[in-house]
């Protein structure tokens, strides 16, 4: 693959996607919903800056998810459909190069947008407790590598089924895949659950584990969390970025373009 072909790809796709208005009335809303929790305030200072956090953490992951989905969903898809696409492949340009940066424009797009919501959440908290709350940031960064596999997940899916069926698959798969091992074994100790189960691990084990993203507790409580757990949860995490991108190329190669 040639990596400057990426980064034009890239580029073209971060450019487009910036004229999507409900891009920016999502990230609107992000803003608005972390502001918001610095007004919380219950039971004393330590309880507030918890409750801060939690509320804030959880609109990062929720409007970081939603933002994810609304610029990935159409990406490819409209391109098809307008026809925009052939002048890009008619050029030297391998299609697994188009896919790569159809991806990374979008991705560095969520970079951004969730860095500026990381931001304000941490000078909040600053603000209130002249603390430096540093935890939050890795709260955050593995969302934004949670990010990457949703995205990656809703190409490999747009490039073969429709948008519809695209959205269902996406939010039926972060579900499942966002429920806890404890969570679970709750379920397989009730007789009446035992097929349901059955049926829940099985898919569980096939798709990404979301839960592994989510130290949102750890982080609101203080808790320490274990130095090797970050860079081996994000290269889970990048591990199937590239296994749902492998199978968006290989979707979108054998398409009748």
């Amino acid at each position: 693959m040639n990596l400057l072909n990426i980064l034009r790809v890239a580029s073209i796709t971060a450019e487009k996607s910036l004229r999507q208005k409900i891009l920016y009335l999502i990230f609107f809303f992000g803003l608005v919903l972390i502001a918001l929790s610095n007004f919380l305030n219950v039971f004393g200072l330590g309880a507030q800056i918890r409750l801060i956090k939690d509320f804030s953490l959880t609109g990062i992951n929720l409007f970081g998810l939603i933002f994810t989905i609304a610029i990935y969903l159409n990406s490819i898809p409209n391109e098809i459909e307008q026809k925009t696409i052939y002048p890009l492949l008619a050029k030297p340009l391998r299609r697994s190069e188009y896919v790569w940066g159809k991806f990374l424009g979008n991705y560095y797009l969520i970079f951004l947008n969730m860095l500026i919501l990381a931001v304000e959440l941490f000078l909040i908290l600053k603000l209130n407790t002249n603390i430096y709350y540093f935890n939050v940031f890795n709260c955050i960064f593995l969302y934004f590598i949670q990010c990457g596999v949703v995205g990656a997940m809703v190409l490999a899916f747009s490039t073969r089924i429709s948008y519809p069926l695209t959205l269902s698959l996406t939010l039926f798969a972060y579900i499942i895949g966002g429920f806890s091992s404890v969570y679970i074994q709750y379920l397989a100790a009730q007789p009446e659950n035992q097929i349901g189960v059955f049926i829940i691990k099985i898919i569980k084990d096939i798709i990404p584990h979301f839960d592994y993203f989510n130290i949102k507790n750890s982080v609101v409580h203080d808790y320490i969390i274990e130095p090797k757990y970050l860079p081996m949860t994000a290269f889970y995490g990048i591990t199937y970025i590239w296994l749902f991108i492998i199978l968006a190329e290989m979707s979108l190669r054998n398409k009748d373009l």
